[in-house]
């Protein structure tokens, strides 16, 4: 019987030793994720709390204000001083407050009613004064003093003409004194009595006086203690406006860049560089139209892609000539003479979908000519013309966001430059600025927040525009956010601006010399290139570092 056949050994198992390194490295990037998440967002609860209780202090301060303002005015018209503007202005105000005038009133009222002070409320003061009694008072002693110097003289008019007879002298002298008598104790009632009068009067004025100064001393104790709170709080605010900026920021550089996922849109099938002319395979069949414009970069080797991502220039569609060929206008080289525009090099422009209509949102300040003015209405009308759809924007001259708004169905959400501070606020008050600057800010949030939720892809204005064929200026002053109707900010050691156009020579600038030659201005303007190349290096990290 033969021996049983060897069976070959069964296949060596898969490893799946990279699948669990991945699950694990998965749950650390969670759990860390989540942890930072609760942590920024419990600080941020915790500052709308604190800012909730200072409110409630400040509303409880400024009724307390409000009560001691209102009782020392009741008591300057009770004692009938003078009232000067801000207290009239004041008491107006007050007035309308029925929950505190009412009983404030009655309890002054109820006091001085037992010394004859009565409020009148048709004329919004007290039928008498208490100056005006201590004045009344001193007109009545001297009334009683003027009867008592009459009696005097009356009785010596008597006892002259009662002299030819003693007795009836003696009787004229005995009613003389019984008068004089009943005068005096007349004179010394009603000179107790006033006396009296002005005493309470006065005590009444002293302690009026008291509880005056004691109110001012806790007022201005209130408003320092009111000026040192509302100075913390501001300070945290500003410390966690910070934080988020940051955090935005962080979150803006974390995002996936378009031009490395945007896919050739077509390419140049001639070119015509000494005339600034290029013919693309791009037509009607396309939809395109004139002043829709491409960024120009090489391709790779494959001849799928582009190459390098290194935009080499723009152009813009001047006419479309059949269904698959427009003539269009090379409006950008980045480097002619080094790194020219050539036959086949391919088409980009993230905004424009043959098709599809492509739809974008713009949130923020957008300054296409280096003016330090907002040109998002500009923006917007140049997209429409390429036929791209705005769907929001954000109008700072209104301070409102036009437009449908920010939806699922938005490509892009383009986010400019943020109102970080007043200056170029020129012109309005500080309040009013810090107020303006603050609400621009909460709108820019706003459509922020809205593409979070519809998980539209934000992009940064500057790189964005120019992969478009749009490019921005160079070495542009940073935006002052000057609002319409405001004196522009004139930059430090800088001239005034001027309306010509950003390439247009200054009047004093000499012609070039007959004779020149042709490798100097070569030099010059590889030279001029690569200043202009390192400014838009320079420009790009600016971008991407906001």
């Amino acid at each position: 019987m033969p021996p049983p056949r060897r069976q070959p050994p069964p296949p060596p198992g898969e490893s799946k030793t990279g699948l669990v390194v991945a699950l694990v490295i998965f749950v650390l990037l969670t759990l860390i994720s989540g942890g930072l998440a609760y942590m920024f967002y419990s600080e941020t609860a915790a500052a709308v709390a604190k800012a909730a209780e200072a409110d409630k202090k400040l509303a409880e301060m400024k009724t307390l204000r409000d009560q001691q303002a209102l009782r020392r005015i009741l008591l300057a018209k009770m004692v009938g001083l003078t009232p000067v503007d801000q207290d009239t202005t004041d008491f107006s105000s007050l007035r309308q407050d029925a929950k505190t005038f009412d009983p404030e009133l009655s309890r002054l009222a109820g006091d001085l009613t037992k010394r004859g002070v009565q409020w009148n409320p048709a004329e919004e003061k007290p039928t008498v004064s208490l100056l005006e009694m201590i004045d009344k008072l001193n007109t009545e002693n001297t009334n009683v003093k003027t009867n008592f110097q009459n009696a005097s003289t009356e009785f010596a008019s008597t006892t002259a003409s009662l002299t030819g007879s003693a007795d009836q002298a003696k009787a004229g002298q005995t009613a003389a004194q019984i008068k004089q008598k009943e005068a005096n104790a007349e004179e010394l009632k009603a000179k107790a009595a006033k006396d009296q009068q002005l005493t309470e009067a006065l005590n009444t004025i002293q302690t009026q006086r008291e509880q005056f100064a004691t109110l001012n001393k806790s007022k201005e104790s209130s408003d320092i203690d009111y000026q040192k709170q509302l100075a913390a709080l501001k300070k945290t605010i500003e410390q966690k406006d910070t934080q988020i900026r940051k955090a935005n920021a962080e979150l803006d550089l974390k995002r996936e860049d378009i031009l490395a996922t945007d896919r050739p849109k077509g390419k140049i099938t001639r070119v015509a560089n000494r005339d600034g002319l290029a013919w693309i395979n791009i037509g009607s069949a396309d939809f395109a139209r004139p002043n829709l414009t491409f960024s120009i970069l090489a391709p790779s080797s494959t001849g799928q892609g582009a190459g390098k991502r290194e935009r080499k220039g723009a152009l813009e569609i001047v006419k479309v000539l059949s269904d698959k060929l427009s003539q269009a206008r090379i409006i950008d080289v980045t480097n002619p003479l080094q790194d020219p525009i050539l036959e086949g090099d391919l088409l980009f422009n993230p905004a424009w979908d043959p098709s599809q209509k492509m739809r974008v949102a713009i949130a923020g300040h957008i300054d296409m000519n280096g003016d330090r003015l907002d040109d998002t209405p500009e923006l917007v009308r140049s997209l429409e013309k390429m036929g791209i759809q705005v769907d929001a924007w954000l109008d700072l001259r209104e301070g409102t966001i036009k437009g449908e708004g920010v939806s699922a169905g938005t490509n892009y959400l383009i986010l400019g430059d943020l109102p970080q501070s007043e200056a170029g606020l020129g012109g309005t008050a500080i309040g009013e600025r810090e107020k303006k600057v603050g609400e621009l800010r909460d709108k820019v949030q706003e459509m922020k927040e809205a593409g979070a939720r519809g998980g539209v892809p934000v992009v940064q204005w500057r790189p964005f525009l120019k992969m478009m064929g749009m490019t921005p200026p160079r070495n542009a002053l940073p935006p002052d956010f000057t609002p319409p109707g405001t004196v522009k900010a004139m930059p430090s050691g800088g001239e005034k601006s001027s309306d010509k156009p950003a390439d247009e020579k200054p009047a004093t600038e000499k012609p070039p010399r007959k004779g020149a030659k042709k490798a100097d201005t070569k030099k010059d303007d590889a030279k001029k290139d690569d200043e202009d190349k390192k400014d838009d290096k320079k420009d790009d990290k600016k971008d991407e570092g906001k």
